[in-house]
């Protein structure tokens, strides 16, 4: 070969290393980009992990709350339907009190004008004692 033919190859294979250096060079690159990617991906990986369990933890609470608050609606609603029976019951027997004591004043005021006419009467027939018993003792 000749030395032309020599330098011509040389070069050729100087191109070829540094093209294979490139590739290489590039990979690497390629290869750090992809690790930090990945490293990056680990860290969301684990970001949506906490994330995840501080909503899990948030509904827990959240729900115990809940029930809480529930199971409170039911003792308030059973304690405002017990006081809305007694209400009703209480005002029922006033009613009823009310009933009576109307009754009771009625009987009074019958008994006042029974006694008044009794008392009427009383006096009518004393005063036709008296008038009689004058006139008797005006015969005798």
């Amino acid at each position: 070969m000749t030395e032309k033919q020599v330098k011509t190859l040389e070069k050729l294979l100087a191109q070829e290393a540094r093209a294979d250096q490139e590739k290489v060079k590039r990979a690497v690159k390629d290869m750090h980009k992809m690790e930090k990617a990945y490293q990056n991906s680990i860290k969301e990986t684990e970001k949506a992990q906490k994330a995840l369990l501080k909503a899990a933890k948030a509904k827990s609470k959240s729900s115990k709350t809940l029930d809480k608050a529930q199971s409170k609606l039911q003792s308030v609603t059973h304690a405002r339907e017990t006081a809305e029976k007694q209400f009703a019951e209480r005002m029922q027997q006033e009613d009823l009190e009310q009933q009576d004591l109307q009754q009771r004043h009625l009987q009074i005021s019958q008994a006042f004008e029974e006694n008044y006419a009794n008392d009427k009467s009383r006096a009518l027939r004393r005063s036709e004692l008296v008038s009689a018993s004058g006139a008797h003792a005006q015969r005798v």
